[in-house]
């Protein structure tokens, strides 16, 4: 398991208070050609490559269900910058939406995979809900 794995809320929500910092900077290339985000996309990259790595399954179930919200808000977020960033259609931004929008796109694919095993439709996540007040 990887060091960084979060086992409990807190940590969790740090991990997540360090990905809205990542989308904050991110986002500043809407308001300025002069922002270069590249750096800020790869940064995002790592953060999915490091949490594919975690066993979202061995979570204690308050954690996953954190874990789970964390992550489709981050997704509209980022979807939101996605939009804003097409609308405005700065030359200069090109290449770094493309880099986004392929973060997205792995990011969403990575959310639905988990949603599959783990969301609030699977029965794994009903049978620890009806299992959470013994």
């Amino acid at each position: 398991m990887p060091r960084d794995f979060p086992v409990t809320i807190a940590a969790l929500e740090e991990k997540f208070s360090k990905l809205s910092d990542l989308t904050d900077q991110i986002a500043r290339m809407n308001v300025s050609e002069e922002v270069k985000p590249d750096s800020f996309i790869e940064e995002l990259t790592f953060f999915l490559d490091r949490l594919r790595e975690w066993n979202i399954g061995a979570m204690p179930f308050p954690v996953r269900k954190s874990c789970l919200s964390h992550m489709s808000f981050h997704r509209e977020v980022v979807a939101d910058i996605i939009t804003e960033t097409r609308s405005l259609l700065l030359a200069s931004h090109h290449q770094s939406l493309q880099g986004l929008v392929s973060y997205h796109k792995k990011f969403n694919e990575t959310l639905q995979e988990l949603e599959m095993k783990y969301g609030p439709n699977h029965n794994f996540w009903r049978k620890k809900r009806d299992h959470s007040s013994d």
